[in-house]
């Protein structure tokens, strides 16, 4: 018996615990009855219930973003900058606030400084996101700043060493640069790491630049050893050479 009272309070006690750490909130049934409007595709009804959930809480994120990307959707961008603005204004760590706000700068506003401003905070309140730091490299790349673009590419690939924005990224910037036995280390750096088909791919490139046909014709075998589709698209090249 007392070994059950003793389960049983340790149950409540785990329970009292996470209702304090997630205490409710009055915007959360207004953010959920936005969320059904936005699924009928009523925006405006939308917009109009995602501001009272604001209004009841401030710090409840989520109808922050959620009203900034709507506002978004609708071509309302300086509004969409307004909501963001008042979020950071409340919490200036606010994470996705700042990844949203370098989007609308980079992808809506074409300002690509202003975006590299909040992708920079964003990855300093979370450097563990490969897409804010490829970000900062197509941003860096925009402006060509592209050593800036290279050091940014590294940093999304020390994450997720296959993730092709950021090869696609560094190449572009080595390209502009001219620097392709530069590139040709960073790449097989990324090699040792493990073998995927970006670097491998882009080794070929550089090669080509390079006017060295055999070195090209390397890369093409590996490729074909791993199977890659990018084999091809290589061969295409290489047979262009003189």
């Amino acid at each position: 018996m007392w070994k059950f009272l003793t389960i049983l309070f340790f149950c409540l006690q785990s329970l009292l615990l996470q209702a304090q750490a997630q205490p409710f909130s009055k915007a959360a049934p207004l953010y959920r009855k936005a969320q059904q409007l936005l699924q009928q595709g009523m925006f405006l009804e939308a917009v109009t219930v995602l501001k009272k959930s604001i209004a009841a809480d401030k710090k409840f994120d989520s109808s922050h973003i959620a009203l900034a990307e709507l506002y978004l959707r609708i071509s309302q961008n300086d509004s969409a900058v307004k909501v963001l603005n008042a979020a950071l204004k409340n919490k200036p760590a606010f994470t996705k606030a700042h990844e949203l706000m370098g989007k609308v700068y980079r992808d809506y506003i074409k300002n690509s400084t202003t975006a590299i401003t909040h992708y920079t905070n964003a990855a300093k309140y979370d450097s563990t996101n490969k897409e804010t730091w490829y970000s900062l490299a197509w941003c860096s790349n925009d402006l060509k700043k592209y050593s800036d673009a290279v050091k940014y590419a590294i940093k999304a690939l020390d994450i997720d060493n296959s993730y092709k924005p950021a090869y696609n990224e560094m190449g572009h910037a080595f390209r502009n640069m001219g620097t392709f036995k530069e590139a040709l280390e960073v790449f097989r750096q990324r090699l040792n790491i493990s073998v995927n088909e970006q670097p491998l791919y882009y080794s070929g490139l550089c090669y080509i630049e390079l006017k060295d046909k055999e070195g090209a014709q390397k890369i093409y075998d590996e490729l074909v050893k791993i199977q890659s589709k990018a084999a091809d698209i290589l061969k295409k090249r290489i047979d262009t050479m003189q």
